[in-house]
C-alpha cells in the first residue's frame, strides 16, 4: 500500500479529532461561563500531535471525561498541567519496559488514564 493512499484516512481522522476537542471546548464554556479559544486549540493540538510523532507516541485529543472531572472537582487547568507532568512521567519510565511490544505504549496509556 502506497503511503499517499493513506493521507485521506488521515485527514479524516485529524478532523474527527479536532471537532470533538473544539465540541469539548464549547461544552466547558457553557460549563464555567467562559470563553475558550479554539484557534488556540487548534494550532495547539496540531503542533503537539506533530511533535509527538517524532518521539513515536499516538496523537491525540480532548478527552471530554478528564475535562469533566476536572471542571466539576474544581481544579481546573492546573489539573491539566500536573496530568501532563505525570503522564509524561510515566511513559518514560515504561518505555523501556515495551520496547519490543507494539501495543505498549497504548496499554500504559490507558492505564494512565484509568
Amino acid at each position: 500500500m502506497r503511503s499517499t493512499s493513506l493521507f485521506p484516512y488521515a485527514l479524516i481522522l485529524a478532523a474527527i479529532a479536532l471537532i470533538q476537542s473544539l465540541l469539548t471546548l464549547n461544552l466547558i464554556d457553557d460549563i464555567t461561563n467562559t470563553r475558550g479559544k479554539p484557534n488556540r486549540e487548534c494550532l495547539a493540538q496540531g503542533t503537539a500531535n506533530v511533535v509527538g510523532h517524532f518521539f513515536a507516541t499516538m496523537s491525540g485529543c480532548a478527552m471530554i471525561g478528564q475535562s469533566m472531572i476536572s471542571i466539576t472537582t474544581g481544579h481546573g487547568k492546573d489539573c491539566r498541567v500536573w496530568w501532563s507532568l505525570f503522564s509524561a512521567r510515566f511513559h518514560l519510565v515504561s518505555l523501556p519496559l515495551d520496547r519490543d511490544d507494539p501495543a505498549g505504549r497504548a496499554r500504559w496509556t490507558h492505564v494512565c488514564c484509568l
